[in-house]
């Protein structure tokens, strides 16, 4: 009763501990402790951790407004100032090309009334070169001229290289009117080129078959390319002339319907840089030029280190340039390989005007994109993203800041309240605990039969009057206990006589069962042998049931015998080698049942050592044995198989494997109950108790028996037995 009261009052406890969230055993003034804590600091923590959130929140939500106003806002301004630079390209552009049709009405006025142009008064030196190029030798103050070896050089061509000088006021003049440009020419069908200012040995310079109508500045404004003879800007190219990377606005020469030539302004991309590229733009943002096909044309130093490029500001001549020479394809953003940006450039080109988000080597940006109208070319204004919301950014670092502050404020709050409470919850929950931790103690004692539980007044009204019951309690209890002894001892020796009487009752009955049984057997024989012969149909049949009934009988009584065997008190164990056990039982027991069926009995490996009772495990081993070799179909050889493999709770499995006909799976459990047949016994002989029996015996050693088997396909019965504590060395395994 003791231990009763005392497994309810830890019960009691875990509940308490369960209900209240708590998972572990703890001390009561632990308890006490923690809850007090929780209930005064949980409410507090968490409206602190609500007003934090709260705060951070806030401040997220007005950060990302402020950042989405300035991304509005920097984007309207970019666009702004791409739209108002691209107007200014587009105006210093149109200056070029105003001249440019001035440049066509002169140089097409020329064609037409060639003796209305005055002739320079320092007179043209012209000559054949050693590379048979026709050139101009003196610098007269005008341009210098280059006839290509290509087509035979005649009166009429130095007739018109000569007649052409009095092209070279225009061109001074217009080449003076604009800080921009930097050449002034003109090239004909027939590949001379007059080229404003002077070129000293100009045949050095371009090659001597330079077909002119074959290179950009020229087919560009033909017929097919311009049949409109309007003013046309070509993309960046490579000067043949030697003055670098340039662009050209370019006009065609007619005479009537026919091209005479193109004349053209060229602009190089570093003055162009110099005079309109380099922009002082708010967040430092940097303009860049693109033309119709995507190619940049020119581009700042800022620029060049985001895209990964040099600009070709200037070009170291190697040799001369024999055909048209752009830009590298790296230039052109509609095939950059940085991630995204081809489709934006794309979406951007198409549009007048617009603004996108880029990523451009993880770091993010706005690119703005306007049109220059006078030549189709496009302005990009690249600004830097970070930049642009570093006012936000700072904001919010800011906030983070002083919300960090709050929080480290808050935990040295937290720290010094704690150790208020500490203290004070400490000495309150000591003081109520002391005395559940005494009547803790007594029912501890009260377990161990100690009944003298005298407990101490605390001061605190319930606690007092739960001692005093608990007093009244274990001095009531320690009544019980003694009546409850005297009583189980009266109960346990009645039920010993009781048993000790079945025991006899079973053995007497059945020994004076066997006897009579003996004796109709053995009468019944010899009546059955003394009327052979005399007596015929029913009644030697009939002779021959009461003989079959006795024996059957007789095998049912030994079988009771041996269940009531095993239920008796077993044999101390002992150390056995299942070895040898099947060594004796194939010499011995199975000897003769072996030789009549032919069997083999393999162990693949030996079996181990186990503490058993030796008599019983033999007679286990024995029946599954016997049972393997008997249940067999007709003409089948028996083969049996003994294994063994680790169990857990150091046990060992012995499983024993035939090749028999097998058992269903609805009758594997119900085979190992008294007396349950699963065949006939004109099919297999036997009692119905054997398998009981060997239930029986694997239980008495703490074990567990069962069968694994399909029809046809034999079965393994495995049993469990306990590992040999000490094992001695196993013996080898009987071979087949």
């Amino acid at each position: 009763m003791a231990e009763i009261y005392t497994g309810f009052m830890f019960s009691g406890l875990t509940m308490l501990e369960k209900k209240n969230g708590i998972t572990g055993k703890v001390a009561i003034n632990r308890f006490i402790s923690n809850r007090f804590f929780r209930a005064a600091l949980a409410p507090l923590f968490v409206i602190e951790i609500a007003l934090i959130v709260l705060y951070f929140s806030i401040n997220a939500y007005n950060d990302n407004q402020t950042k989405g106003t300035l991304q509005t806002i920097s984007k309207s301004h970019l666009q702004e100032i791409a739209t108002d630079q691209a107007d200014k390209i587009s105006e210093q552009l149109s200056s070029v090309t105003s001249l440019g049709h001035v440049l066509q009405e002169e140089t097409e006025r020329f064609f037409k009334t060639p003796e209305s142009f005055p002739v320079p008064v320092e007179p043209s030196v012209f000559d054949f070169a050693s590379n048979g190029v026709y050139y101009k030798l003196n610098n007269n103050g005008g341009s210098s001229l280059f006839y290509a070896a290509l087509f035979p050089i005649g009166d009429e061509e130095k007739k018109k290289a000569k007649e052409s000088e009095a092209l070279d006021h225009i061109y001074r003049h217009l080449y003076e009117s604009n800080k921009n440009i930097v050449a002034i020419y003109f090239n004909t069908f027939d590949s001379m080129n007059r080229y404003y200012p002077f070129i000293e040995d100009c045949y050095k310079q371009f090659p001597r078959d330079m077909n002119i109508p074959e290179y950009n500045f020229y087919y560009l404004a033909d017929a097919n390319h311009n049949p409109d003879r309007k003013v046309v800007w070509t993309e960046a190219y490579l000067d043949p002339a030697g003055k670098g990377w340039m662009m050209s606005c370019i006009v065609p020469v007619y005479k009537g319907d026919f091209l005479e030539g193109v004349a053209g302004i060229d602009i190089t991309i570093d003055k162009f840089i110099n005079n309109i590229i380099r922009l002082k733009l708010p967040w430092d943002a940097k303009a860049f030029l693109v033309d119709s096909r995507g190619t940049i044309m020119a581009m700042p130093t800022e620029v060049e280190r985001v895209f990964g490029l040099t600009e070709l500001h200037k070009y170291v001549y190697a040799g001369q340039v024999q055909q048209d020479t752009f830009k590298p394809e790296e230039f052109n953003l509609l095939a950059s390989k940085i991630p995204g940006m081809a489709q934006t450039v794309s979406s951007l080109m198409k549009k007048q005007n617009n603004v996108e988000d880029v990523v451009i080597n993880s770091a993010p940006y706005f690119l703005s994109q306007a049109t220059v109208a006078e030549a189709d070319w496009k302005l990009f204004v690249l600004a830097d993203k970070n930049k642009i919301l570093a006012p936000a950014l700072r904001l919010e670092k800011n906030s983070q800041r002083i919300g960090f502050m709050a929080i480290g404020v808050m935990i040295l709050f937290y720290w010094l309240y704690f150790v208020y409470l500490f203290r004070n919850t400490g000495r309150m929950s000591t003081q109520l605990a002391k005395p559940i931790v005494a009547i803790v103690e007594a029912s501890s004692r009260l377990a161990r039969g100690d009944y003298n539980t005298q407990l101490a007044d605390c001061g605190v009204e319930e606690l007092d009057v739960l001692s005093s019951s608990f007093e009244t309690m274990a001095q009531e209890l320690q009544h019980l206990y003694a009546d409850l002894e005297s009583r189980v001892d009266e109960r346990t020796a009645q039920l010993a006589a009781t048993n000790d009487e079945l025991k006899n009752f079973v053995y007497i009955a059945s020994h004076d069962l066997r006897e009579p049984l003996r004796k109709i057997s053995a009468f019944g024989n010899m009546v059955q042998k003394s009327l052979a012969g005399k007596i015929t149909g029913d009644d030697a049949e009939n002779i021959g049931f009461m003989i079959d009934g006795a024996n059957r009988m007789t095998q049912m009584i030994e079988g009771l015998l041996a269940y009531s065997r095993v239920s008796a008190k077993a044999q101390s164990a002992e150390t056995v080698n299942l070895n040898d056990i099947v060594k004796q039982l194939r010499e011995l027991e199975l000897s003769v049942l072996l030789e009549e069926k032919h069997t083999t009995i393999d162990i693949p490996q030996p079996l181990p050592e186990v503490d058993i009772d030796p008599v019983q495990i033999r007679q286990l081993m024995q029946n599954l044995i016997a049972n393997g070799m008997k249940y067999q179909a007709k003409g089948n050889v028996p083969q049996i198989t003994l294994t063994s493999k680790p169990a857990v709770d150091g046990m060992v499995r012995i499983e024993i494997t035939d090749n028999g006909i097998g058992i269903k799976p609805e009758f594997q459990q119900a085979i190992f109950i008294m007396f349950k047949r699963l065949h006939s016994k004109n099919e297999y002989e036997g009692t119905g108790i054997g398998l009981a029996v060997c239930k029986k015996i694997v239980e008495r050693h703490g074990g567990q028996i069962g069968v694994e088997s399909e029809p046809d396909k034999g079965s393994t019965f495995w049993f469990t037995l306990p590992v040999a504590k000490k094992p001695a060395v196993l013996a080898s395994a009987a071979t087949r």
